[in-house]
């Protein structure tokens, strides 16, 4: 292929960089000569005469004003002799790209004579043309002209005193250069503003560098030549804080009594509004104000208004946010300080004012952080505690504290503080004078807190390594709560027999044979009365026996309990629990009496032991482990013990085996098994009592994705849970693993490879077993709840695919039928075991349990037919799944329809068949039963939160009129249905978002029928709505992949991280640029606006992902090495960070710094379950 010509010719097509001119141009120049090359009017100025084109018009004010001014056109012309030379020698200049400056005389003049040539040369052909065309002059000739004089006279030459003129044609020039030309650009320079003082009493344009016009010269302002607003003598006078500048204000009204402090408008006024010209004229006055002007008089105004309305809490909160803008402003950090120190005088006098406002509270202890040391800190924290002691959010702020601190962090402290939080939020929100105030909504949201309180406690133990504790935890809670027999006693009463229950061994909720606290209770009760009538038949009851039975705290002294209890007990009583991986307990009867027996036996053979590996009892703390490996093989076994020990150890009749005198003398293996029971002791601090059933459930919940893993779908992106469980991970998982990586350009899968890991529930068969077993006895709870139903059968069929024994058959179906055995109108758990069978590739049988449960749904009660829609929903999304797979597409099309109007015309379902298809009639009839449903829902549920049967009729009247009418007719029913509700509210209900989410989906499956802008814009309407989802994420970037540039989505992401900054946000603002060439400093720079951010410096999964980029992505050991301690610091309570230093770095890490690790550990009190003398033994045994 042959290379084109940097100047074409003329022949080349008009497509070209440079064309050349039309015929008669070349003509023209033809006759001077064959130079064609020379094109572009920049190179052949001054050398040839201009081409003479097509005659235009012009307009005739142009042609009046020349011929009437023939003054200004003389001058104009003189000017131009006058200021060729000087001109032409800077053009040259510029535009001499390479070659030698002219600098003979000779030259210059030569160049002055053909310039004066050329000018006469054109008046001449002006005076041709206005002859020839009646007096109408060359637009083209008269444009180049007064280019040049624009050129030369270094302004726009004002002829026709018009404000401003629109250049049609262009300069080609700025293609060539890529810039506009030095001297077309307006030369202005910045001017004192007190030239509008009144006081001078000057002419504006007086004091301006304007150019003025004399009689036959243009006199240029000297002070044009000090240079431009960029230039350094005008950036420091911008600088300069006394430097006044101009300012357009408002006249503003005076706020009234109880209204907020207005603050002054800014500097920017919308002009859009015409008709309110004259009135913003009006009220605008202009200010002449600088820097120091401006902080003086805010000062004032704030000083005043505090005074006058010292009860005005946004005022002074208004007053310490002024703080701020002195902050950014200064230079020097000690103007930053002084200015801090006075933001935190001025909140110390609004809290003298209002001691019991969070807010000040809050923003005080925030300012605080900048200037005081921790332990000052902690005091202040404290006195805000004890001024508002049932604040959530000051406690959940004191918590966020006192785990950042790592010199004031150790495990038990915050422990302490999480109980101490539950305790005080308890008695304040439930004492005798506060509980009958205290209505049902806001009771509610009370105990909702409190739970998302003992969650938080659950998730720090877990974290830190205490498994057992974080399990014991939530198995106490829910069988206090959900399983508490039917007596009216009050808390400590609950409480000691909570204790009888805890400390009996029975088994659990989860584990085998657990049948709750009070079954237990009425079968001890049983129990107990059947030994009191034994006794009374054989007249061998005590005098003790009168005092009272179970409830009066009388427990009969029974040597022997017999065959009796065992077998009334034989369902309550199970073996010795086993641990995650099916083993058997290692702490037996015969081996705990042997240990104990005999512990000389056990020193001496921790003596030969030590003594093998070069050691010695009384040396052991003093060795040293001098090989990195060793830590390592430490690190990888004490992920396997983690992944293992979780369930807490039950100690049958713990009080009776285990007394004062025993507990000192206890063996090694008995202590290690008793760190693994969790006692009553651990516990009691952390029961409280739960006495709404949105509390309740909300705890079903929050255990259900304790236990499953990430990104839980039972609450609002908004909500407080979300954030709380998305600024706790650890690892990635799940749906947001699957996003995150479907957002990556890399196919590397990166996140997967940082921090991936598995959910809680599929590290091993036994967590599968404890959830299945858990959500099987809390079923009776959340009966109506699909998504938990939904949730029991997948559990189930994780457990059947992970067994390593051959249980037969299929599990869902097994437990499904089991369930409706004893419930045969568990529509719900039908329509999820339709599904469960779906997923797992039996669509006929999946067909067959919808047909048979919809065809039935009209002979059930009317409150059990108002879940029938997500059956619906459920059976038409499978059909429309499997339609592409399908050969019939027709008839699944012609099916999904019919099964769909039965719902709308609310008839009854009857199997389909292939001669059945809907007619015109039956689809209108479907329409308008849809539009009444939810017409409907609307009017009952306008002030409750919305239900899932409405989101389930919204989306199959979707699907309806995508099938019926096409993808208009789908979209206007989803907004439709978003208008229905306010936009505050549709921002925190679960149920929008996921119908916002559906709306997006059926969009994108579809997106190759509308524009990619309809597709853009409402993934953007959802994110204006719920920010941090990660499934709309997800499709924007997708999106916007295909249809806009790079910069667009990086702008998007700094938005949004600027208004909102979360773990989210940040993951996927990364996701898109890994994979991506030459990204390497953008993906350094959001990793540390990441963990700088004071939202998100906690989060772990991003400490984890920057410390694996670093070591696997840039092969970075010393910035690596430089994270891992500012990990270890900012999250000291996570062992999993702690162990990736172990893991991980172990090549960059020495052996005695990975030994001082493990001594902070132990001095953190995270839990360790190796020792590393285990491990030296293991590879002296190799």
């Amino acid at each position: 292929m042959a290379e084109q010509p940097l100047f074409p010719i003329a022949s080349a097509p008009p497509s070209q960089l440079f064309p050349v001119s039309n015929k008669e141009g070349s003509q023209a120049l033809g006759e001077q000569g064959d130079l064609t090359w020379l094109a572009n009017a920049s190179f052949k100025e001054g050398l040839l005469p201009a081409p003479a084109p097509a005659p235009a018009p012009v307009p005739d004010w142009y042609v009046q004003q020349l011929e009437s001014e023939e003054e200004i056109n003389v001058s104009i012309r003189s000017t131009h002799t006058l200021l060729a030379s000087s001109c032409d020698d800077e053009e040259d200049k510029d535009f001499d790209h390479g070659k030698e400056s002219l600098d003979t005389r000779e030259k210059s003049e030569e160049r002055r004579k053909r310039s004066r040539e050329e000018s006469h040369r054109h008046e001449r052909k002006k005076e041709r043309k206005k002859k020839k065309f009646g007096g109408q002059v060359d637009k083209k000739l008269s444009s180049k002209l007064d280019l040049r004089l624009r050129g030369k006279s270094k302004r726009w030459v004002d002829l026709d005193n018009k404000d401003f003129q629109f250049d049609a044609r262009g300069d080609r020039d700025n293609l060539v250069y890529d810039s506009l030309y030095r001297k077309d650009v307006p030369l202005f320079y910045r001017h004192q503003i007190r030239i509008w003082s009144s006081k001078l009493g000057r002419s504006i344009h007086s004091q301006f560098g304007f150019i003025h016009l004399e009689e036959d010269d243009i006199v240029m302002d000297e002070k044009l030549r000090e240079g431009r607003y960029w230039s350094a003598k005008v950036t420091s006078l911008e600088r300069r804080k006394d430097f006044r500048r101009l300012k357009i204000s408002l006249h503003v009204s005076k706020p009234k009594a109880k209204t907020h402090f207005l603050l002054p408008p800014g500097d920017f006024i919308s002009l859009e509004d015409l008709d309110a010209q004259e009135e913003l004229k009006a009220n605008c006055t202009l200010q002449e104000e600088s820097w120091d002007d401006y902080v003086i008089r805010k000062t004032k105004e704030f000083n005043q208004h505090t005074r006058e309305r010292p009860q005005d809490e946004s005022l002074w909160i208004a007053f310490a946010n002024f703080q701020d803008e002195l902050i950014k402003a200064a230079t020097k950090k000690a103007a930053a300080q002084q200015a801090v120190e006075k933001k935190i005088a001025i909140l110390e006098k609004a809290l003298e004012m209002h001691p019991f406002s969070e807010d000040l509270w809050l923003l005080y202890l925030d300012t605080c952080r900048q200037k005081d040391l921790a332990s000052a800190l902690l005091i202040k924290w404290e006195n805000a505690i004890r001024h508002i002691p049932r604040s959530y959010r000051l406690w959940r702020g004191y918590l966020h504290f006192r785990l950042g601190e790592f010199s004031l962090f150790t495990v038990s402290s915050v422990r302490k503080v999480y109980m101490h939080a539950l305790q005080t939020c308890f008695a304040a929100h439930y004492g005798k004078d506060h509980a009958e105030k205290t209505e049902s909504t806001s009771r509610a949201e009370t105990e909702k807190n409190l739970v998302s309180f003992f969650v938080d406690l659950c998730r720090f133990e877990w974290q830190t390594g205490h498994h057992e504790l974080a399990v014991g935890l939530f198995q106490s809670f829910i069988e206090y709560n959900l399983f508490s027999p039917p007596l009216d006693v009050g808390e400590r009463s609950k409480r000691r027999l909570f204790s009888e229950f805890w400390d009996s061994g029975v088994p659990r909720i989860g584990e085998d044979g657990a049948v709750g606290w009070a079954l237990w209770l009425q079968k001890e009760e049983e129990w107990i009365q059947k030994s009191l009538a034994k006794d009374q038949a054989e007249g061998t009851i005590g005098e003790e026996s009168e005092l009272g039975g179970w409830t009066g705290w009388y427990e009969p002294a029974i040597v022997n309990k017999g065959k009796e209890k065992d077998e009334l007990m034989s369902s309550v009583d199970g073996p010795s629990l086993e641990d995650s991986a099916g083993a058997e307990m290692q702490d037996t009867d015969e081996d705990e009496d042997a240990d104990i027996k005999d512990p000389e036996h056990n020193e001496q053979d921790e003596t030969v032991l030590l003594e093998r590996l070069g050691l010695s009892l009384q040396a052991e703390n003093e060795v040293e482990v001098k090989d990195s490996v060793i830590w390592k093989c430490w690190s990888e076994k004490e992920y396997d013990r983690d992944s293992i020990q979780w369930l807490p150890v039950r100690i049958s009749n713990l009080k009776a085996s285990h007394d004062e005198e025993i507990l000192p003398e206890a063996g090694e293996g008995e202590e290690e098994q008793l760190e693994r029971a969790v006692l009553f002791d651990d516990i009691q601090e952390c029961l409280f009592s739960l006495t709404t059933a949105d509390a309740r459930l909300d705890l079903i919940f929050h255990f259900a994705g304790f236990c499953s893993g990430p990104y839980p779908q039972w609450c609002c992106s908004n909500s407080l849970q979300w954030m709380e469980s998305m600024e706790a991970l650890e690892n990635l998982c799940g749906p947001l693993l699957w996003e995150l990586n479907r957002a990556s350009l890399s196919c590397e899968k990166d996140f997967e490879k940082f921090v991936g890991g598995v959910e809680w529930m599929h590290e091993s068969q036994g967590r599968c077993k404890f959830l299945a077993n858990a959500l099987l006895l809390l079923r009776p709870f959340f009966s109506n709840n699909f998504w938990l139903e939904e949730k029991l059968l997948n559990v189930e069929n994780y457990r059947y695919g992970m067994s390593t024994e051959n249980l037969g058959g299929f599990g869902p179906r097994i437990l499904a039928k089991r369930l409706l055995k004893n419930d045969r109108q568990a529509i719900l758990l039908l329509g999820a075991y339709a599904c469960a069978e779906a997923s797992a590739g039996n669509l006929d049988v999946a067909r067959k349990v919808f047909d048979t449960t919809l065809a039935s749904l009209s002979s059930l009660p009317v409150e059990i037919q108002s879940y029938g829609p997500i059956v619906y929903e459920c059976y038409a999304e499978m059909e429309i799944c499997h339609m592409s797979k399908a050969t019939e597409k027709k008839l699944i099309h012609q099916k999904v329809l019919y099964i769909l109007s039965c719902l709308g015309s609310r008839i009854p379902y009857t199997p389909f068949r292939v001669d059945f298809s809907p007619t015109p009639t039956d689809v209108l009839r479907a329409k308008r039963g849809f539009k009444e449903q939810i017409q409907s829902f609307f009017n009952e549920k306008r002030q409750l939160d919305v239900s899932d049967q409405f989101k389930a009729v919204v989306v199959c009247t979707s699907m309806f009129e995508l099938l019926a009418d096409g993808l208009e007719a789908a979209a206007s029913t989803f907004k439709e249905s978003f208008a229905m509700s306010l936009p505050g509210k549709r921002q925190h209900s679960l149920h929008f978002e996921l119908l916002h989410c559906k709306y997006i989906s059926m969009l994108e499956e579809h997106k190759q029928h509308m524009k990619p802008t309809v597709l853009r814009r409402a993934i953007l309407q959802t994110l204006a709505q719920y920010p941090s989802n990660p499934h709309v994420l997800g499709a924007y970037i997708r999106c916007s992949s295909r249809t806009a540039s790079t910069n667009d989505l990086r702008r998007f992401f700094d938005d949004a991280l600027q208004r909102n900054a979360t773990t989210v946000l940040w993951l996927f603002a990364i996701s898109i640029e890994l994979g991506r060439p030459g990204s390497g400093p953008r993906i350094h720079s959001l990793f540390e606006k990441a963990v700088e951010s004071t939202k998100t410096h906690k989060s772990v999964v991003l400490w984890r992902c920057y410390m694996a980029y670093e070591l696997e992505v840039r092969g970075d050991l010393d910035a690596a090495r430089r994270v891992y301690f500012r990990a270890i610091h900012a999250c000291p309570w996570s062992k999993l960070l702690w162990l990736d230093g172990f893991k991980k770095m172990s090549n960059v890490l020495s052996a005695k710094e990975l030994s001082d690790f493990q001594d902070i550990m132990r001095e953190k009190e995270l839990r360790i379950r190796t020792d590393v003398y285990e491990i030296l033994l293991e590879e002296e045994e190799k």
